[in-house]
């Protein structure tokens, strides 16, 4: 055994070259969230000087030479655990040999695999080894066409071959972009289904979560399974609270009733995978779901109530039952929810290590999204690769996804945070300290307590050698480097917001130091549950001295909600910085897993919608220690190496029904206000400016 970034990664484990072709859902995950999270990940080994780690670039280079070089065909899917192993085993044989050694077993096995999996393997040896160093590229710009029609990079492709000094501007909201007609209310969302980083953080979070080498996880997987409930959680509430701020209904969840019904609105999204040269394929008006084997395993809704079934027993039951017949609690213990972690485990469950018991709980979450993503082909009669739901990259886009999660939400993990007993005082009191005034004041916009939304242009930089294909030699004459030659700036229409600063004065009576988190939400002001629409816009650390009296101005851009990226940056503009010292290491590692910033608050109307913001702060566990780092990205996929920062649920305190005590407030959550001077809650407005 050889020890790689700290991890102790078995040499001598070899197989045969892998047979690879075409998409798969996993190896989506694989691919783009190695990519994206290294931006985070790739941490130094030498913290405590925050001095940055560079690797050599050279050698750097030389592995970046072989993305999208692989020549061979086939298929693997990591759904199969099978196979899955068979990917790990390859990343295990390869990381930790020398460097020649290395390079020449690249150069025997891109004959026989695949780009997609040839660039999974060099973006995972980057990730994992020491004497690489540099950031990684962004998806975006190895993989366009996962996340840009087929239309878009057409018209990408004609204006780079007049020009490609010249952006090009596309408007995907309208022909022949767009992938639903305007008289489809669900077209409405585009912005924010089809928004290349919305998808870019689902993928990358399953990378970080679900798959890699078990022995050496990039975050500590203790909170795997609570983060899976919570993102998904968090992506629902935006959703349906964008649904509300363009005058549509909240969808019916996708549940056992509806399963067996033709599914009303189809979905073709219009990608095509390059290397297979092959269009994604469309999901039909009016399908049923239908019993299939494709994945190698049944997967009928037979099976699935049975495991519904049996998830949802385990839920009234307080526990749920483990392969050898023992117990494990759903339970709240010491300001901790354990029950959630093994919940939403074996709900999700993508690999056997991670569930308890997967006879009895089956797959739920996976084989939803399978059965749907193949409802036009489930018995591979006509060899059509999966449809949108079939992939993280792209099950986002489809409409389908967010009925489907609103089940697995409200019907099964709200079921389980209900049968928990609501927060005491002990929970949600922090005696002695108080929340004397908060206001929200928004850059370019007089009013106090008023957000702005407006439509704007994102901007991104296209290398051609991968907008075209490697052997295109008029767009990639020679270049060792894919991501150094050529580039064809697309501009594309995207939601955003004014950037603003919540402003909070706190005071501490005590006579010690007091040490907590602040928690920032937002929900609409609606008759629907407010507290099921909580969104959770930004968390930090504060720490109030004796007696002090501290006003703090947070920043939209600090939110630890958000991926960090310095706008108008590209691949070549960070890796350059890095290196050249411009930019510390710190710095470096902010740019990590999170929800895109251009869509951190809702839409608002041109009238200006009504929103509550809630703020609490909230006191440290016992044993619970603040990060050093105020503006450190963790909400959604943790920091690297380590613990989540903060210990109480996530989504605290509004993650369950709030104790009602004499007269009961009609929304909820606001019964967790009574006389709590560590909470408050007020009115503000977001105005969008067409």
């Amino acid at each position: 055994a050889q020890t790689v970034t700290g991890y102790q990664l078995n040499r001598s484990v070899q197989t045969d070259s892998m047979i690879v072709s075409g998409q798969s859902w996993e190896m989506n995950i694989l691919t783009f969230c190695i990519i994206l999270c290294a931006q985070q990940l790739l941490t130094t080994a030498q913290e405590a000087d925050h001095s940055p780690q560079i690797g050599e670039a050279e050698f750097h280079k030389q592995l970046l030479s072989y993305l999208s070089k692989g020549e061979g065909e086939g298929k693997v899917s990591a759904m199969i655990d099978e196979a899955r192993m068979r990917v790990r085993a390859e990343i295990r044989s390869l990381v930790g040999l020398e460097r020649d050694q290395l390079l020449k077993r690249l150069d025997e096995m891109k004959k026989n695999v695949n780009s997609e999996f040839l660039a999974i393997l060099v973006m995972s040896i980057i990730l994992l080894r020491e004497d690489t160093g540099n950031i990684l590229p962004l998806p975006h710009q190895v993989m366009p066409e996962k996340f840009f029609a087929q239309p878009v990079l057409d018209t990408i492709r004609k204006h780079a071959k007049l020009n490609t000094s010249e952006p090009v501007t596309i408007s995907w909201d309208s022909p022949p972009y767009q992938t639903l007609a305007e008289s489809e209310p669900e077209h409405k969302l585009w912005y924010f289904r089809e928004d290349p980083l919305v998808n870019g953080h689902h993928w990358h979070w399953h990378l970080i979560f679900t798959f890699g080498l078990p022995e050496s996880p990039v975050v500590n997987l203790e909170r795997r399974g609570e983060s899976f409930y919570y993102m998904h959680n968090q992506m629902m509430a935006r959703y349906n609270t964008e649904r509300l701020m363009n005058n549509m209904s909240i969808p019916e969840p996708y549940n056992r009733t509806a399963w067996a019904q033709p599914i009303p609105l189809g979905y073709y999204s219009k990608l095509t995978d390059r290397i297979a040269n092959v269009r994604q394929p469309g999901r039909p008006d009016n399908m049923v779901l239908r019993q299939t084997f494709r994945y190698g395993r049944e997967m009928s809704l037979e099976q699935m109530e049975f495991c519904e079934d049996n998830i949802l027993e385990a839920i009234d039951a307080g526990f749920i039952l483990a392969e050898d017949g023992s117990e494990i609690p759903l339970e709240y213990l010491n300001g901790i929810d354990h029950g959630i972690e093994h919940l939403a485990n074996i709900v999700e469950i993508s690999g056997q290590e991670l569930s308890v018991n997967r006879e009895r709980y089956g797959t739920l979450h996976d084989d939803g999204h399978l059965m749907i993503g193949v409802i036009h082909d489930p018995d591979n009669k006509h060899l059509e690769p999966p449809a949108a739901m079939g992939y993280h990259s792209s099950a986002l886009r489809d409409p389908l996804f967010y009925p489907w999660h609103h089940h697995l939400n409200t019907n099964i993990f709200q079921r389980y945070k209900a049968s928990l007993s609501a927060y005491e005082d002990d929970d949600l009191q922090f005696g002695g300290v108080e929340i004397i005034e908060t206001f929200v004041t928004t850059d370019d916009v007089t009013d106090v307590d008023t957000l702005k939304t407006f439509n704007d242009l994102a901007e991104v930089k296209l290398p051609t050698g991968l907008v075209f294909g490697q052997d295109d030699q008029d767009f990639n004459p020679g270049h060792t480097n894919p991501l150094s030659g050529p580039q064809v700036t697309m501009r594309y229409k995207q939601l955003s917001h004014q950037p603003y600063t919540i402003n909070l004065i706190l005071r501490n009576d005590n006579k010690a130091t007091a040490e907590g988190w602040a928690r920032v939400f937002l929900t609409p002001d609606t008759n629907e549950d407010q507290r099921l629409l909580m969104v959770e816009i930004d968390r930090f650390p504060v720490t109030l001295l004796p007696g002090e009296t501290q006003e703090i101005k947070r920043n939209s851009r600090d939110s630890s909600v958000i991926m960090k990226m310095p706008k108008g940056f590209q691949y070549g503009d960070l890796q350059s910085s890095l290196e050249s010292g411009n930019i510390t290491a710190d710095e470096f590692n902010h740019f990590g897993c999170g929800w895109p910033e251009h869509l951190l608050i809702s839409k608002g109307k041109p009238e200006g919608a009504l929103f509550n913001i809630l703020l609490v702060v909230s006191k440290l566990l016992d044993g619970e220690t603040l990060p050093e780092d105020p503006a450190q990205t963790f909400t959604m996929c943790g920091i690297r190496g380590k613990d989540f920062p903060d210990k109480r649920p996530m989504g605290f305190p509004v993650d369950r029904p709030a104790k009602c005590v004499g007269e009961c407030e009609e929304q909820n959550w606001r019964n967790l206000l009574k006389g709590r001077k560590n909470m408050m809650a007020k009115y503000i407005k977001i105005v969008h400016e067409e």
